[in-house]
């Protein structure tokens, strides 16, 4: 069954029925990585909590043989760019049923009760709006090794959110969001393709309404798989257009002054 998706007035076609709307819901995007892709998504689809899981793709080639007959996961396919298919993937969601959303690179491995901590979080402190879990591991890693690490780590003894120092601002590979707030803010969809700081970007934004931070009791690895990104050339050009565009736009942490030094 084919659903459609509007947004900016780009249409997106879902690929599969949506599943029935729990109070969770995860978005991947993703592109030209159906490898490792699926593996991350039947990674997902044993976490706690029941998620919703939601797939967005610029091509139906990048979902590979795996996910297009998934009956359990949403698909939508349409343009690229990590904010347009984020963006994309927040448009499918009924919000007002949900408490959290979740967003995660498509190579992670999360862990089980990830979900729910984060959902423990938010209803035990309603001034937190956004952040991202403590990564085990990030980079130069394969996916056995970063089941093992997920296996074997141990939640702490009390629930710690910092917001000080490099751990106010959300960290792409995983990042969650109090459903809430997705009403009026969305990732920028004028960022280039690699959306280089979209993380930092839109932590800007949502601490404007609550708290942004760092949680340790919600643990993941980032793979940092190779493949499916954009050249390099590209990457350096998002470096340097994206930072003016905050500038521009006034979505910096710091005074006017300070941020044009900064950036």
């Amino acid at each position: 069954m084919a659903v459609a998706t509007h947004l900016a007035a780009l249409e997106y076609a879902a690929m599969e029925t949506p599943p029935a709307a729990t109070r969770y819901a995860i978005i991947i995007a993703s592109k030209g990585r159906a490898g490792v892709l699926a593996e991350t998504v039947e990674s997902m689809l044993q976490l706690l909590g029941e998620p919703q899981i939601i797939v967005v793709v610029p091509r139906i080639e990048d979902l590979g043989e795996a996910l297009t007959h998934e009956p359990r996961i949403q698909t939508i396919v349409g343009p690229e760019g990590s904010t347009i298919q984020r963006n994309a993937g927040i448009a499918a969601l009924a919000l007002d049923q949900l408490d959290v959303v979740f967003f995660f690179d498509d190579d992670v491995e999360v862990h089980p009760e990830y979900l729910n901590r984060v959902g423990a979080l938010f209803a035990a402190q309603p001034g937190i709006v956004a952040g991202s879990g403590e990564v085990l591991l990030d980079g130069n890693i394969t996916r056995a090794e970063a089941q093992a690490a997920v296996a074997a780590w141990r939640q702490g003894s009390a629930d710690e959110f910092d917001t000080e120092c490099l751990h106010w601002s959300l960290y792409g590979c995983n990042m969650f969001v109090r459903a809430s707030a997705l009403r009026d803010i969305r990732f920028d969809p004028r960022l280039p393709l690699y959306a280089f700081a979209e993380d930092y970007e839109i932590s800007v934004r949502l601490r404007r309404i609550g708290r942004v931070g760092r949680f340790n009791n919600a643990a993941c690895v980032h793979l940092k798989t190779p493949g499916g990104r954009v050249n390099m050339r590209r990457v350096a050009y998002s470096m340097i257009a994206n930072n003016l565009h905050f500038l521009r736009i006034g979505s910096v942490h710091l005074p006017p002054g300070r941020a044009r030094l900064r950036f």
